[in-house]
């Protein structure tokens, strides 16, 4: 049940990453938009998010799938827990950008699903996170 979680939260950080390189320059225009990010940073700091949801999606289905341990520790444990401090830094983004004023209508960024700004993307962000701990 648990590297199931783990290959669902994986799944999302996946899908989430190719939207985001589908969608560069719109993405960080979003992110320009959200004011929480200095403007000329907003590509690279992207670029990054891009890297870790890549690395760390194929990671946590890749070893979610073989299951296996290694030193005592099962591997699929180590990605789900770099999974759950992404989606914490997520969660935490998308509220302080919510709470930056009038956002009305600001896409989320958020790869998956472009949603507007508010409790919805964050309680999404914040319930992934949630899973990836519980895996």
């Amino acid at each position: 049940m648990s590297s199931a979680l783990i290959a669902a939260v994986g799944l999302v950080l996946l899908f989430s990453g190719a939207a985001h390189l589908r969608h560069f320059a719109a993405t960080v225009h979003s992110v320009r938009s959200h004011g929480l990010v200095p403007a000329g940073l907003a590509p690279s700091v992207l670029s990054a998010l891009v890297v870790a949801e890549v690395v760390l999606g194929a990671a946590s289905v890749v070893t979610a799938a073989l299951g296996a341990d290694l030193l005592g520790v099962t591997l699929w444990r180590v990605p789900a827990l770099a999974c759950a401090a992404l989606l914490v830094v997520l969660t935490a983004y998308a509220h302080l950008a919510a709470a930056r004023g009038s956002h009305d209508g600001l896409p989320c960024a958020c790869g998956v699903g472009e949603a507007p700004l508010g409790a919805w993307v964050t309680g999404r962000a914040g319930l992934l996170a949630l899973l990836a701990l519980v895996g």
